[in-house]
């Protein structure tokens, strides 16, 4: 509930440019999920919980098995294995 009530708080300062951006994050995570069978999230880069925002440039699409293993511990950001 606290984390879903800081990204609120930030989510009242987005220009209508950064929640469209926001929206095709999670858009695409789901179009993935989709495609590759493989669950998808969109991540903050740093945490929230440790004091990153709920921003476009704070956000990235990774695989859901590698964002839980992260928790809020590291602010990596997610690179592909190449195939």
């Amino acid at each position: 509930a606290k984390r879903r009530a800081l990204m609120r708080e930030y989510g009242a300062n987005l220009t209508l440019i950064e929640e469209k951006m926001i929206e095709q994050y999670y858009a695409y995570a789901s179009r993935l999920t989709q495609k590759l069978k493989t669950p998808f999230h969109v991540d903050h880069i740093i945490p929230v919980s440790r004091g990153g925002v709920h921003t476009p440039d704070n956000l990235q699409v990774v695989p859901a098995k590698w964002n839980w293993s992260k928790n809020n511990r590291n602010t990596e950001k997610w690179h592909p294995s190449p195939i």
